[in-house]
């Protein structure tokens, strides 16, 4: 009889401390998910893929970013405006590149890990690197 209680002890708390993760995991803004950096592939550009570097920030409540290529050693681009949209958790980020042509980038987030979306409406999927 007590290793039946013992055990069904042990099942509560493991469920409220499982509970109490998920909460806070999906209490946590879209810029809070975006923060950190991300390995993005564009599908099909110029009948290859690309690989992005996605490096966003939170400085004083403000998300910022940067993209650029990596191993080109060219300097990231900064991005000019972030739009951010609580709905549908996507981030539309206006950068300049290629002779100043604007290029729209959309993400949305998947999952912790992972995101999706468009660069100049191709596809391209976006893991999280390894910190």
């Amino acid at each position: 009889m007590k290793k039946l209680l013992f055990h069904t002890a042990l099942l509560i708390v493991i469920n409220l401390v499982f509970s109490q993760a998920v909460s806070a995991q999906e209490n946590k803004s879209p810029e809070d998910i975006l923060v950190g950096e991300w390995n993005l592939t564009v599908k099909n550009l110029a009948a290859y893929d690309i690989n992005l570097l996605l490096n966003l920030e939170k400085t004083d409540g403000i998300l910022h970013g940067e993209v650029s290529i990596p191993g080109s050693g060219e300097e990231p681009n900064e991005f000019k405006e972030i739009v951010l949209t609580d709905s549908i958790f996507a981030i539309e980020i206006i950068f300049d590149a290629f002779l100043g042509v604007p290029m729209p980038l959309i993400v949305t987030v998947e999952d912790e890990n992972s995101l999706s979306g468009t660069l100049f409406g191709y596809g391209l999927t976006g893991k999280r690197t390894e910190q």
